[in-house]
């Protein structure tokens, strides 16, 4: 009987008990009910700037905890907020004391410390937050910055003994005022809320972490009511809406590194931190094509380690027994990528920290297995890893698991058939499936198991390490994080070889068959291309491209042959070779162009190849200079011959026939022996022209003999030379004719040797020019000048322009630009610190669309480079002018044959000075070279003029000599004008 009364009790009990709980739902829903059958209204919101509540990150667009923790209240308590600035906290209690506000967050203050009005709070938290000290550097006394209605700071006292510092607080009212004063060293730190702080950089400690509700007068029951009931209901259906928040808006890039002083202590002893990584493939830990260990992990540990300045070392381990054994043994600090479990960690010897990244376990099947949760199925696993004890062996009865040795071998089993399924990492997958090779599985997208990993202390390491790590974790910014994933991992599989002959072996049979016939037609193709290149190359080598006619080269290897047959035929005949110059005026050659100079010379060439002296013909090194083999029984009826072919050679047409230009042909000859080499036959004949004074033929003989051996002994000289150092830079120096400052110079070179004394350039430019050891003294006196520009740059002296000459072989040099640009790397002068000189020789078939092209293409690489370039002997050439018209030039170098008797002749005179406007017009700097008299400067300043080179300013003068010029010069002009 007693015993059933009792159960009769319990029940009742039981009874009233549900009956009240559920009454007391019934209610809630009954009044949260009613609340949206309320009048829809509008309140105000108050909020301070500057303190994350709300803030527009663009214009018109609000953002900020506080307001959308708001906007998700409004739809809770049926109503509207509107939000009204503050200035400050005083301002915003004044605001609600009026009634200009309905509502406030109470952060940053202590609402029990507002008087002259009372006011109540939320039941709830709006959010919670840390507070934090902001200093550049920790002194003994600090004058520290917070604001009046502070929440109070119980553990700051113990931070500050911790530290070493005592402090006195100065109250701001407002926190902008505070961050300034600090900005100006008003104050060594400030304590503010840590949400989003502006010297993250500054932050040394927080602590006391603080919340924040919403508060309203006291009298405003019925707005008490609706916010507090409907931040309930929010709670109710939103639970994680201040996790949510913190993350999207509070220190989203990772906390400040706040290490106390104790903690500091310890890394400065402990200088090595061992650590091992369990996760040994991509993207987590992986060796690169040049062996180091690379991936997601390193990263971390390597920005740990310059966080925390300490070095880091990571430990080899080669299985996970043997990360299990060094932690055991103490060789290891921590592990990088442990399982956050502390159950599992245990069994490790190790503490896990917070967890700082997921890992997502994705299956992995052959191709044509369909994965049917009703079919049971065969799961291959890892026994040791914490998915196989937490997820497989909870769901998968023992005889549907498949245990392997490592994740490798377990995707083998899947590959051959031996288990249905494997879980693997999905940032893993695809990169393990190539490794391994097992090209026949593919990789599911849905996600089975998530695995939090932190780093996993030693378990009797030091305390600090823990929370030094820890500290660490929350300073990493989780999107970096997720970056180092991402560039990382290998998103899908790669299509190898192996891959494709396994998956499509007819398709790759057919591709192989194509491309082996492909590659069969290519070297087919290369060998044709080859032969025509090879035909090209000789036909470029043995010919004048200028006149299409055969070179000194091709003469070489033909003449012996057809001179050795001619003797034998003929013993009695002499062989003698003639060189003909053509030269016409320079004003004839700019107004009738190159081409139709060129045409007279092919005529010439054709119209003598036919005639009965002539064995064969070729051109010049030298423009306009054309070479023949001839027979004769004499030279004296050889000579005649040669003088009849000049007569008859002696006027150009124009292209109207009604004109005729004199061309002023000169013709040098020299006997051929087959014991003479072809080029020193023709050097002998190129010589006796050169040394034509009044007649227009000359032989060779014993006096140019000399010239010729001079010749030699300079080519035998002229390499050893260079390497000697015998070649000298002198410089002419080039000025404004107004001022007489220097504001230029050109290089120029002299040949001072032991032996043969010392020689002007033109005894052996001519010669340099013919045997192309121009191009090696042009680079040469390149390299002194850029030397030259460069100590005195470094010295800090004054530095003008110098110009250099660049022989027109360089055009058909190899790689000529490659080698300027090395010598540009070399030195690294300023542009405009080396000027290149040029003549329209340089150019070639300038009129040819080709030779255009190649030369605009040359000029504007050397500007590129930093060069600029001036057009030299302007006037003295014929296509002067169609290089104005095309390349883009920076300098006019006028030649001293147009200065000549301009200020006797009108005409000479009107010619100057419309040189000097085309080039003014140009935008190019005009400069006249030769000048001898101040009379012929008078006359440039007159014609506008005003730059100038010549021996009436200064003869070409050795480089120390002109550094002592250049200084002492300018130093006198500039005196004068102060």
């Amino acid at each position: 009987m007693v015993r059933s009364y009792k159960i009769f009790i319990l029940v009742t009990l039981i009874f009233i008990f549900m009956f009240n709980i559920n009454c007391a739902a019934q209610g809630q829903t009954t009044a949260f009910e009613n609340l949206l059958h309320k009048k829809f209204e509008t309140y105000k919101v108050g909020y301070i700037r500057g303190v994350g509540f709300l803030y527009e990150d663009i214009p018109n667009h609000k953002s900020g905890y506080g307001y959308e923790y708001m906007e998700f209240l409004s739809n809770y308590a049926h109503c509207k907020f509107e939000y009204v600035e503050a200035e400050s906290w005083d301002d915003l209690i004044s605001k609600l004391r009026k009634g200009e506000i309905d509502l406030a967050p109470d952060m940053p203050g202590d609402y029990k410390k507002i008087t002259g009005v009372k006011i109540r709070r939320t039941d709830h938290v709006v959010g919670r937050y840390p507070m934090e000290l902001v200093a550049k550097e920790l002194k003994p006394k600090m004058k520290l910055g917070t604001t009046p209605f502070f929440h109070d700071i119980p553990t700051f006292p113990d931070i500050a003994a911790e530290d070493g510092f005592t402090y006195e607080l100065i109250n701001f009212p407002r926190i902008v005022d505070m961050h300034r004063a600090y900005h100006e060293g008003k104050i060594d730190g400030y304590i503010d809320a840590l949400i989003d702080t502006p010297n993250a950089k500054d932050v040394n400690a927080f602590f006391d972490r603080q919340s924040y509700r919403l508060m309203m007068l006291d009298n405003r029951q019925e707005l008490f009511d609706r916010i507090n009931l409907a931040m309930e209901q929010l709670l109710l259906y939103q639970p994680n809406i201040r996790d949510r928040l913190n993350a999207q808006y509070f220190l989203t890039h990772g906390f400040p590194l706040t290490l106390s002083r104790s903690e500091k202590k310890y890394l400065e002893e402990k200088k090595v931190l061992k650590a091992g990584i369990f996760l040994q493939h991509q993207p987590y830990a992986y060796h690169d094509e040049y062996g180091n260990l690379v991936g997601v992990m390193p990263e971390i540990l390597l920005k740990m380690s310059e966080d925390l300045n300490i070095e880091i070392e990571i430990v080899d381990t080669e299985s996970l027994q043997d990360a299990k054994d060094k932690i055991a043994n103490g060789e290891l600090d921590f592990v990088a990528d442990s399982v956050c479990d502390y159950s599992w960690a245990e069994k490790f010897n190790i503490m896990p920290t917070k967890p700082y990244m997921n890992l997502q376990y994705v299956p992995v099947t052959r191709k044509d297995f369909e994965i049917n949760p009703y079919k049971p199925m065969k799961i291959a696993c890892v026994k040791e890893l914490h998915i196989t004890k937490h997820y497989i062996e909870q769901h998968f009865p023992p005889d549907k698991r498949v245990y392997a040795d490592t994740i490798e071998q377990a995707l083998e089993m899947v590959n051959a058939g031996l288990a249905d399924v494997v879980y693997v990492q999905r940032n893993s997958a695809h990169s393990l499936i190539e490794k391994v090779g097992t090209y026949m599985l593919e990789v599911k997208s849905a996600s089975i198991y998530s695995e939090p990993r932190s780093l996993g202390i030693y378990s009797k390491s030091d305390p600090h390490l823990w929370l030094i790590l820890n500290k660490e974790i929350g300073h990493l910014d989780p999107d970096w994080i997720a970056n180092l994933v991402n560039m990382n991992q290998q998103t899908s599989t790669p299509i190898s070889l192996k891959w494709a002959i396994y998956h499509h072996p007819l398709r790759m049979f057919g591709v192989l068959a194509v491309l082996i016939g492909a590659i069969a037609a290519f070297f087919l193709y290369r060998a044709r291309m080859r032969q025509r290149h090879f035909e090209l190359v000789e036909h470029m080598a043995y010919t004048d491209l200028r006149y299409d006619l055969p070179n000194v080269r091709w003469l070489e290897r033909e003449v012996p042959p057809v001179v050795e047959r001619l003797k034998s035929n003929e013993p009695n005949m002499k062989i003698f070779i003639v060189v003909f110059s053509m030269v016409s005026s320079a004003a004839a050659t700019e107004t009738q162009g190159h081409r139709l100079i060129d045409k007279q010379f092919k005529t010439m060439a054709e119209n003598i190849s036919h005639e009965s002296p002539v064995i064969m013909t070729a051109a010049g090194i030298d423009i306009d200079h054309l070479i023949c083999f001839c027979k004769s029984e004499s030279v004296e009826k050889f000579i005649e011959w040669v003088k009849a072919v000049i007569e008859s050679n002696k006027y150009m047409s124009t292209v109207g026939e009604d004109t005729k230009i004199v061309l002023h042909t000169r013709a040098g000859i020299a006997p051929y022996e087959l014991n003479i080499p072809v080029q020193q036959s023709v050097d002998r004949a190129l010589i006796a022209c050169h040394q034509i004074d009044h007649d227009n033929v000359k032989v060779f003989d014993e006096k140019l003999e000399e010239t010729l051996t001079m010749n030699h002994t300079i080519e035998g000289r002229m390499e050893q030379a260079l390497a000697d150092g015998e070649f000298k830079a002198w410089y002419q120096p080039k000025y404004d004719i107004r001022t007489r400052e220097i504001v230029g110079a050109e290089a120029l070179v002299r040949w001072i040797s032991p032996e043969l004394g010392f020689m002007p350039p033109g005894k052996f430019i001519p010669l340099f020019e013919r045997n192309g050891f121009v191009i090696q003294v042009d680079y040469h006196l390149l390299e002194v000048t850029c030397k030259l520009q460069r100590e005195r740059l470094d010295a800090g002296k004054e530095v003008v322009p110098i110009s250099v000459n660049q022989s027109r072989l360089h055009m058909t040099e190899e790689g000529y630009l490659d080698k300027i640009k090395r010598i540009v790397d070399t030195y690294k002068l300023p542009a405009g610190t080396i000027e290149l000189e040029v003549t329209e020789t340089m150019f070639g078939d300038f009129d040819a669309k080709s030779g255009q092209s190649n030369a605009e293409y040359i000029i504007n690489k050397l500007h590129e480079m930093g060069f600029s370039v001036s057009v030299d002997d302007f006037g003295s050439g014929y296509s002067s002018f169609m290089m104005l018209g095309s390349l883009p030039m920076d300098v006019m170098k006028i030649d001293r044959s147009l200065l000549t008797g301009a200020d006797k002749s009108p005409r000479l005179r009107e010619i100057l000075q419309n040189v000097i406007n085309l080039g003014n017009s140009l935008k190019m700097r005009v400069l006249c070279e030769g000048i001898e008299t101040e009379e012929e400067e008078k006359l440039l300043l007159e014609l506008g003029c005003y730059y100038g080179q010549g021996f009436l300013n200064a003869k070409p003068m050795p480089m120390d000599e002109f550094v002592a010029f250049l200084e002492k010069r300018n130093a006198e002009v500039r005196s004068l004008d102060h």
